[in-house]
């Protein structure tokens, strides 16, 4: 048979134990057996009715406890923590329910979901490539190998100049223009928020190769720019931060 007690009916019966059985030395011996037997009894059932604290090495994570939609701002309400083992954790849940609450759904998160970061954010934009681009500028996607690249060390929020060389056949020589300079590139593809990468994290050593650049460029320096991809080879100079 099992028996519950809350915290308050404990501390009522410990009360009354102290108040009227420890003036005699024996009944004192015997209240305090009874008293650590129904401390045991509820610490039991507690342990029985929540088997998350049966293991103190469970990671402990926030989880959703009700359907949420995307653009549906967080609260504690739509929350909780939940443990899992080690060998079950995802490296991209939210341990800390504050870091939750006030940020926006990003996308459906379901009941018992674990809340993954990037699936929250400041606003229903927050992580979308069109949230990155400035106002009347748009975002094209270059080919580029490791040469065309600088050695793949081109990041996003670098500045780079464009050339391209165009063969005008045996007769005449090679002729190499710079088509636009200072160019801002705002992506790589095959990472966020471009590509499929499905961790919606940016982690530039999952990909031995850029296979493009992302530059935010004006609509007509789109159009030059992929006239001379198509047309020319073309190459990235890197330029310094100063």
């Amino acid at each position: 048979m099992t028996f519950f007690f809350s915290r308050y009916q404990l501390k009522r019966i410990a009360v009354f134990f102290k108040k009227y059985l420890s003036r005699n030395n024996f009944i004192g011996v015997i209240s305090s057996i009874i008293a650590g037997t129904l401390l045991f009894i509820y610490l039991s059932n507690l342990s029985m009715s929540n088997p998350q604290l049966k293991n103190s090495e469970n990671i402990f994570i926030v989880i959703a406890i009700k359907n949420i939609s995307p653009g549906t701002e967080i609260t504690e309400s739509m929350i909780d923590l939940r443990g899992y083992s080690p060998n079950s954790f995802n490296n991209y849940a939210v341990e800390n329910i504050q870091d939750v609450v006030g940020k926006v759904a990003l996308e459906h998160i379901f009941e018992n979901e674990p809340i993954l970061k990037q699936r929250v954010g400041k606003d229903i934009f927050e992580g979308k490539a069109s949230s990155i681009i400035a106002k009347e500028k748009v975002a094209l996607a270059v080919p580029v190998d490791e040469i065309s690249s600088v050695g793949g060390g081109i990041r996003p929020g670098d500045r780079v100049d464009l050339l391209a060389t165009v063969d005008k056949g045996i007769s005449e020589q090679d002729e190499t223009k710079l088509i636009f300079s200072n160019l801002k590139v705002i992506g790589i593809g095959g990472l966020p928020p471009f590509g499929n990468n499905e961790s919606n994290i940016l982690d530039y050593d999952s990909i031995d190769e850029a296979s493009s650049l992302v530059l935010e460029v004006t609509p007509d320096q789109a159009k030059v720019i992929t006239f001379y991809s198509e047309k020319a080879i073309i190459r990235f100079t890197l330029r310094s931060k100063g």
